[in-house]
């Protein structure tokens, strides 16, 4: 673990001459919708002010997100890179974001990430400075990607509990030999629901 000390700022403009030298820029290119110009302009406004190149980190953990991922680090590469910044890229298929940064992580770099782009454990796992930024995302993006979640567990919990109803129903309705059937029969569907409504919200 890098011997740096930890810190957190919103990088508002005025504190830009405060920062220190760095010798890379580590990235986090989150796999939502941001304001990818926006964006791109505070990350160049932080490569300057701390004398650092820039490696963009991304990572998908659906076959489906993995275009969408690469085209964003594709456009903010090509908005980032001048003269006097260089920029790579690296893309990994995955849900560990910590070791997908430590396994890039050198000494003297300094990590910029989105406040909305939240990582459990980051901050106790990897003891090096952090730039938050925020801004970059807008409320829609954001209502948009906790809807699915939410229908999904609500949907889940309905089928659970009329699945439940129905397994009631059949002992209360049915003899012995046709009780045994039925449970038989309505197993399946419920697993069959449960994996239709996972699929449909990803």
């Amino acid at each position: 673990m890098l011997d740096t000390k930890h810190s957190i700022s919103n990088l508002f403009p005025a504190s830009l001459s405060d920062l220190k030298s760095a010798r890379r820029l580590l990235v986090l290119v989150p796999n939502f919708d941001i304001n990818l110009s926006a964006f791109a302009h505070r990350v160049w406004e932080l490569a300057n002010a701390t004398g650092s190149h820039i490696l963009l980190l991304g990572q998908f953990d659906e076959a489906q997100k993995e275009s969408k991922i690469r085209r964003d680090i594709t456009t903010l590469s090509a908005m980032l890179k001048n003269e006097s910044i260089s920029v790579e890229s690296k893309i990994s298929f995955g849900k560990d974001w910590i070791q997908f940064i430590k396994t890039n992580l050198h000494k003297g770099d300094l990590l910029v990430r989105l406040a909305e782009h939240k990582i459990s454990s980051l901050e106790s796992q990897i003891d090096l400075q952090t730039y938050i930024l925020s801004g970059f995302v807008a409320q829609k993006d954001l209502r948009s990607n906790w809807f699915p979640q939410l229908t999904s567990i609500l949907g889940s919990l309905t089928i659970i509990i009329g699945f439940f109803m129905l397994q009631v129903r059949i002992i209360d309705l049915t003899k012995d030999g046709l009780r045994t059937v039925f449970l038989l029969i309505s197993l399946p569907i419920g697993i069959g629901l449960l994996w239709a409504l996972n699929s449909l919200f990803g």
